[in-house]
């Protein structure tokens, strides 16, 4: 038997007296409404029947990508955590290097300061030694000239006792004077 909501029932009764419907095409007209509510019914079963499968296919790919976006977030955690493992790796690696050569340019520079300080204590040594050189020389010129002196002195006495022994000679032989001796000429 048809089932039919007895407000929808009475509301169609009273319709079909004001349009005049007989009974029995009042049964039909309920039949066919009947009816259609029961294809209605099939369609919205059927379309919801659809529309579950959809969620259930919304659902499979929902989990499907959360499965994905779970593996590629993995993905990226893998990645992230390698990086900063090859990063702290470098990092640890160039402060090394850089160490490194801070400690090979502080030993050369080191090394350049010796050398330099060498070089300094060198010169030193070397002016020390010229000036100690330069001193013995004008000592050693100083005693040369105290000796030229000397010896032009004692010239001197020589040259004045050789004049009186002339002089007494030619007293005594009465020999004429000798000729000045820038104007003199050798003899033939």
């Amino acid at each position: 038997m048809i089932k039919i909501n007895p407000f929808v029932a009475l509301f169609l009764s009273i319709a079909a007296l004001f349009v005049g419907l007989t009974v029995p095409m009042f049964v039909v007209i309920l039949g066919e409404i009947s009816t259609m509510r029961s294809e209605m019914r099939g369609e919205i079963g059927a379309v919801r029947g659809e529309i579950a499968s959809i969620r259930g296919e919304i659902d499979g790919l929902r989990t499907e990508m959360r499965g994905e976006i779970a593996s590629v977030r993995g993905e990226i955690d893998s990645l992230r955590d390698e990086l900063r493992g090859d990063i702290a790796s470098l990092r640890d690696e160039l402060r090394g290097e850089i160490a490194d050569l801070r400690t090979e340019l502080r030993d050369e520079i080191a090394a350049v300061r010796g050398e330099v300080a060498d070089l300094r204590t060198e010169l030193r040594d070397e002016i020390a030694a010229v000036h100690g050189e330069v001193a013995d020389l004008r000592d050693e010129r100083r005693g040369e000239i105290a000796d030229l002196y000397g010896q032009l002195g004692d010239m001197g006495e020589r040259m004045a006792r050789q004049e009186g022994m002339v002089a007494a000679v030619v007293a005594v032989v009465d020999l004429p004077a000798p000729p000045d001796a820038e104007g003199a000429s050798p003899g033939p």
